[in-house]
Order: C-alpha cells, then structure tokens, then sequence
C-alpha cells in the first residue's frame, strides 16, 4: 500500500470515481497541470481538461510507487484505457502548497 499525503491521495479518489469537479477542487484555484504537451490554468480549465480525459480515454490509473521530498510528490502509475499503446506507465509529479495541488506534471 502506498501511502500519499493527503492532497494527492483526494486527487486519485476523486480521479477514480471520474467526477472532474471533485478533482478541480484538489487544486489551489491558479493550478497548473501539463498533460500531452498542454498546459490547463486554473479549476476551471483543470475540471474542463478532466472531463474530457474521462470521455476521450476511459482511463483507469493504478499507482505502483511513490517518493515523497518536501511538497514534491513522484508517482510513478499503470494507466490503461481507449488509446494506443494502453496500457502505459507514466509518471506523474505534484507540488503541494496549503494542502492542495498547486502543479501537476504528468509524463
């Protein structure tokens, strides 16, 4: 079992159970998250760029490990859905601040 500080863990659960809301509220309202060579500012923008993730991959993520520096959290994850190549390891990099995610960067 992996244990995670408690902003990323909310964000996989929120992940999990597909509700882009519940995934924009783990972030710190002028966020940043890189997927795919683009950048999302913002809840707004972040719950917009969940929801189509949601429909576009039917996606599940299995995190496999983790290390944990200061507000930095390294997630290495199993995702596996509707795309090429599926599935994929990729690694994901949070930073934290106020108990919330204030940079996602998924490679």
């Amino acid at each position: 079992m992996i244990t995670l500080p408690a902003p990323v863990a909310n964000y996989l659960a929120a992940d999990k159970a597909k509700d882009p809301a519940r995934v924009a509220a783990c972030f710190t309202t002028d966020a940043r998250v890189h997927d795919e060579d683009k950048d999302y500012r913002g809840t707004a923008a972040i719950k917009s760029w969940k929801q189509d993730s949601n429909v576009k991959y039917e996606y599940t993520l299995e995190p496999l490990e983790a290390s944990i520096l200061d507000d930095t959290v390294h997630l290495r994850a199993r995702v596996s859905g509707t795309f090429p190549n599926s599935p994929v390891e990729l690694n994901y990099t949070f930073k934290l601040e106020d108990d919330k995610i204030a940079e996602m960067d998924i490679g």
